[in-house]
């Protein structure tokens, strides 16, 4: 799974000049981390980095060639080097945070248990 994901991820055609380059293309001098981490504010201490540019109900969204990747998963894969094979769930609640730190990986299950733990089901409020 991993493998496939790094590859969909380190395209060798720029999807904007064509350019082309054996091992991924750094699109005229910005890397895919370089882009990608342009578009964060980053805090001090210990509190999220916020995603910056598109997101879809508040959760960042960042394209690589023709696809869109929801940033926090983006934000696992530069950290780790592995594309995650879970879901990628947020330890602060914020949708749009990309802080490693923020982010473990977990079930669709771990994830709604953390939900009604914390009070955040819209029955709940």
């Amino acid at each position: 799974m991993a493998t496939k994901a790094i590859w969909k991820l380190k395209t060798d055609v720029c999807p904007t000049c064509g350019y082309s380059r054996k091992g991924g293309y750094t699109h005229h001098g910005a890397t895919l981390a370089d882009r990608f981490w342009a578009k964060v504010k980053k805090a001090t201490g210990n509190r999220c980095w916020l995603w910056t540019a598109s997101n879809l109900r508040g959760y960042g969204i960042f394209g690589i060639g023709r696809k869109s990747y929801l940033a926090h998963r983006v934000a696992w894969f530069l950290s780790t080097g592995i594309w995650p094979n879970k879901q990628v769930l947020h330890t602060c609640d914020t949708p749009s945070c990309v802080r490693f730190s923020h982010l473990y990986l977990g079930t669709q299950a771990e994830n709604m248990k953390d939900m009604i733990q914390k009070g955040r089901g819209a029955w709940q409020k």
